[in-house]
């Protein structure tokens, strides 16, 4: 499973990771933005959905391409790219739907990121953030003159990228920005033994998204662009029945937060360890499971 960026599900608990942050309110469920998730899932090979969280059945996105993950769709929700690791594998764009998609770039990347004005696109390739312009011009690795491993990028509408940081051999990672030039390069969220992950900025820029947790188990938390005002949205993983939250990615609107749950279903004595699409408000409260009609259910929505 680590070539779709999920781990085995380890059920050790995290205890609160960040002392005083905040805990998950009761506020009631309200409606949602309309615009479709995005994800991915097995069936019969990697394969791309769409769900809508105003309530339904996912639906299976009709794409040339096979073994489809990653997708990414753009800011304004009328492209699609995504990561194709069939024979012609690569990353491709095309429309929301998947349909038209050509391929931008031959490698199989961590993570896609949209620029603000959506003539170029971020992936994390090989421990470095790689621009590609989707006009065909030179990509540029902005990451060259750091000295930070870099993966799963970001792009605000403020032209900073997020991007998670794990020291080779480590069990904790961290969260950086960086200026889209490869400038400005800033630690926002380190936690001592604690893997903080999977940065996801508001549409406006303000706010990250992350998932942030030990041994496995996390939550999923927000951060101001400077990295203060740390609020966990998502439970606490406990000891012996926790789940992974993973992948966040924001809503249009900014008011919801979908993202991928790790976790264990049991009846009686049969339990099945599952992936689903959750979907929870940024003021944290009722967590509402999108791909429970879907056998495998789903990982990294994008919204």
């Amino acid at each position: 499973m680590n070539g779709i960026r999920t781990q085995a599900m380890r059920l050790l608990g995290a205890a609160c990771v960040v002392a005083g942050c905040d805990s998950v309110t009761d506020a009631p469920f309200e409606q949602p933005d309309a615009r479709p998730i995005v994800y991915f899932a097995i069936d019969n090979g990697w394969a791309l959905f769409s769900v809508p969280p105003l309530g339904g059945a996912p639906r299976r996105l009709t794409v040339t391409q096979t073994q489809l993950i990653f997708p990414a769709l753009s800011p304004d929700g009328s492209r699609l790219a995504f990561v194709s690791g069939g024979d012609a594998g690569g990353v491709y764009v095309g429309a929301a739907d998947g349909s038209g998609a050509e391929r931008v770039y031959v490698g199989r990347p961590d993570h896609i990121a949209w620029s603000p004005d959506q003539t170029r696109i971020a992936l994390g390739v090989d421990g470095e953030i790689v621009v590609v312009p989707l006009d065909g011009s030179a990509t540029d690795t902005i990451t060259a003159a750091v000295e930070v491993h870099a993966s799963y990028p970001s792009w605000s509408s403020r032209e900073r990228i997020a991007f998670t940081s794990r020291a080779p051999f480590s069990f904790s990672s961290d969260l950086y920005t960086i200026a889209s030039d490869g400038s400005d390069l800033r630690l926002i969220v380190s936690v001592e033994g604690a893997e903080a992950r999977d940065p996801a900025w508001s549409p406006d820029g303000s706010r990250l998204a992350f998932a942030l947790g030990l041994h496995g188990g996390s939550a999923i938390f927000t951060v101001d662009a400077n990295g203060s005002d740390r609020r966990r949205l998502t439970p606490e993983p406990q000891w012996g029945f926790g789940s992974t939250d993973l992948a966040p990615a924001w809503a249009p609107s900014g008011r919801w937060i979908a993202f991928q749950r790790e976790h264990l279903l049991c009846s009686g004595a049969d339990c099945e360890n599952r992936y689903d699409i959750m979907m929870v408000a940024v003021e944290g409260g009722v967590v509402r499971n999108l791909t429970a009609e879907h056998p495998w259910g789903g990982a990294g929505p994008s919204w």
